[in-house]
């Protein structure tokens, strides 16, 4: 993976410093999609860093009193990179870039501040394109790109979940009349959008009268349809909280494959990875699952003794939750942000206190999850973390839950709560035990759930649901379908590889 660099002209791109404290520092080892796929489009890469001593061991702290720098180079003038360093503590560091402009190829060079190289430059070869570029492939020959099958544990529940149907059994104009009797004449009570896929243009129509979470729905389909060539289909995406293909839907209607964010026990939906999630990863902001990582300041000695937990009211166990931290103030800070459910339940529940930024969430030893409408969906940012959780016993998951497994992962909690405090004080009296699972959910988020992961998972949703629609499709076209507009763009993409690909098929 690392070799010599070759002798020629390198523009400088970027130039950070970073602090660290240890002047043993001898050298870095390194791994992660951004060596690995470094032409495969995405719209953030990343590598891993584990600083390492003289001995070759690794060095177990943050560091912050000495300077090592990290510079990225090509030789392609057009080329920008955009980067930012996160700190693990843990003597680990997460560097994640993303180029402003199509590079041809792509240097990173690793040195301490006398100039040392702590490791042999990383030669990215390209074209390495920005998430703007259309570029797309086929969808087949991105899933082997991607070396998708190594998430064959991942993708396993899609297999179940598409064998209710068999191959071309769908007709999607019985899908969307028996959609509309169920949800679409309620349209107070269910949003969801029917989006149409052809020649890799999409289009979408809605239903229901809050359709404002499109936005998200339709950010994910855009990027993937520059990464790779969406098959020609119809399907029904849930913009709504709750599974729609309950079980009580089933005694009058077949399944119907419907999309959703959030599946559950007694439903049949196929489950996407969340908005929250693809947001996090589309935007890069502060939020997305490696700046979590960033989270883990304080140590694990320096964490308060206690459980935490804030957030609304949007289930019973919530409130529950609340009675059991004034019962138990010593081991568990549970209280609510917000009322919204149980209005009517201010005086006996509140009053509620200020939200606290998830950062600030990692000064105590022990997280609790509890299910809100749905799941709750920080459970990503929790496993990033370096505190235990205690997960309560939901029947509602996203799309990585069945990967999760209790006392690996988190520590799990019955789902009325009743032995909440026992396993509050078991994590309390299991230090050892304690870390490890916390280090096993860490090794968890950088292996399942990482934008190469996530994207693999969609392009297998899109190819599996493709198999299920009868051919011919049937070209609905009732005036009332928009098409999904792309975020204009001025970047410098230059995509003939792709292109040449794609016409020698």
């Amino acid at each position: 993976m690392s070799r010599s660099m070759n002798a020629c002209c390198f523009v400088l791109i970027a130039f950070s410093i970073f602090k660290v404290t240890n002047s043993n520092i001898a050298s870095v080892a390194v791994s992660g999609d951004g060596i690995r796929f470094p032409s495969l489009s995405l719209p953030l890469r990343h590598i891993f860093l584990q600083l390492l001593d003289e001995n070759g061991q690794n060095i177990t702290e943050s560091m912050d009193s000495n300077l090592f720098r990290i510079l990225p180079t090509s030789s392609d003038s057009n080329c920008v990179v955009h980067s930012r360093l996160i700190d693990c503590y843990d003597g680990t560091y997460i560097f994640l870039f993303d180029v402003q402009a199509s590079c041809a190829n792509l240097a990173i060079n690793i040195q301490s501040t006398t100039g040392k190289s702590l490791l042999n430059p990383l030669h990215l070869e390209g074209p390495l394109h920005p998430e703007q570029c259309e570029c797309p492939i086929p969808i087949e020959e991105w899933f082997v790109k991607a070396k998708c099958d190594e998430f064959t544990y991942l993708l396993s529940s899609l297999n179940e979940s598409f064998l209710q149907w068999d191959k071309g059994a769908i007709e999607i104009t019985k899908v969307l009349k028996e959609a509309y009797s169920m949800w679409g004449v309620h349209n107070r009570s269910h949003s969801y959008v029917h989006y149409k896929i052809r020649d890799n243009t999409i289009f979408r129509q809605t239903f229901g009268e809050y359709c404002d979470f499109k936005m998200f729905s339709d950010e994910m389909l855009v990027s993937i349809s520059r990464k790779f060539i969406l098959p020609d289909m119809d399907f029904l995406l849930n913009l709504g909280d709750w599974p729609l293909m309950t079980m009580n839907r089933l005694k009058v209607v077949s399944p119907l494959p419907i999309l959703s964010w959030c599946g559950s026990n007694n439903s049949l939906d196929i489950v996407l990875p969340t908005y929250e999630m693809m947001h996090s990863i589309l935007r890069n902001g502060a939020n997305n699952i490696f700046v979590a990582q960033s989270w883990r300041s304080i140590s694990w000695e320096e964490k308060e003794n206690k459980a935490f937990w804030r957030g609304r009211d949007s289930s019973k166990e919530r409130l529950l939750l609340v009675n059991i931290s004034r019962e138990y103030p010593d081991l568990l800070d549970a209280k609510l942000t917000h009322f919204f459910f149980f209005t009517d339940k201010v005086d006996v529940y509140g009053p509620p206190v200020h939200n606290i930024a998830m950062p600030k969430f990692f000064k105590f030893k022990y997280q609790i999850s509890v299910d809100g409408t749905v799941a709750a969906y920080r459970l990503m940012y929790l496993l990033a973390g370096n505190s235990i959780i205690l997960k309560q016993d939901s029947i509602y998951y996203e799309h990585f839950y069945p990967l999760l497994k209790p006392w690996v992962h988190y520590v799990p909690v019955k789902r009325d709560l009743s032995d909440l405090i026992d396993q509050i004080q078991w994590s309390m009296n299991h230090p050892d035990q304690v870390k490890t699972i916390i280090k096993n959910a860490q090794n968890f988020v950088n292996s399942y759930l990482t934008p190469r992961a996530t994207y693999c998972y969609l392009a297998d949703v899109f190819k599996k649901y493709a198999e299920i629609l009868k051919k011919p499709l049937v070209n609905i076209n009732n005036g009332k379908f928009e098409t999904v507009p792309k975020p204009d763009s001025n970047v410098f993409c230059s995509c003939s590889n792709a292109a040449l690909r794609n016409d020698e098929l």
